[in-house]
């Protein structure tokens, strides 16, 4: 069931950040996602936890630079990268004092060029990625196609 929250980084200035709350594995479990700053966190991520250790683990140094702890909730909160398959993916990419969103869509790779890409058809235009600013993580999410722009 999903519903509406508060981010710990928001702060209530903005009405764009869910809960999905299910089960995994018989156990309640949480999933966060703020479409405003773009910042994600789920049960796994509870402080001190097995799963938040291998995270920051697998992370890179920037998503680690702007994790937000949430007292409130116990839970500590990353920057998303969002992966829509066909789509493309959305991610962070700089330093913590000069970062961005990029938006790298998947295009074809022509019939002449597959044998430098294994063979692929289609692959991550990451060298073209469009560039969005810190607060316009819903800009990317509106240019994947992912929700609308109601403005």
């Amino acid at each position: 069931m999903e519903q509406k929250t508060q981010c710990p980084l928001c702060l209530g200035l903005h009405d764009n950040c869910f809960v999905e709350k299910t089960e995994v594995d018989g156990k309640p479990f949480e999933s966060y996602m703020c479409f405003q700053c773009g910042m994600t966190t789920n049960s796994h991520f509870a402080l001190d936890s097995e799963h938040l250790e291998k995270s920051t683990e697998n992370n890179t140094q920037l998503m680690n630079d702007l994790k937000v702890i949430d007292d409130d909730r116990g839970l500590v909160w990353f920057p998303s990268v969002v992966n829509m398959g066909e789509k493309g993916i959305i991610y962070p990419d700089g330093v913590l004092t000069d970062w961005y969103w990029y938006y790298a869509k998947v295009v074809n790779i022509p019939k002449d060029e597959q044998g430098d890409y294994e063979g692929h058809e289609r692959r991550l235009a990451v060298e073209s990625a469009e560039k969005f600013g810190q607060f316009e993580f819903t800009d990317a999410c509106i240019a994947m196609g992912i929700i609308k722009d109601n403005g």
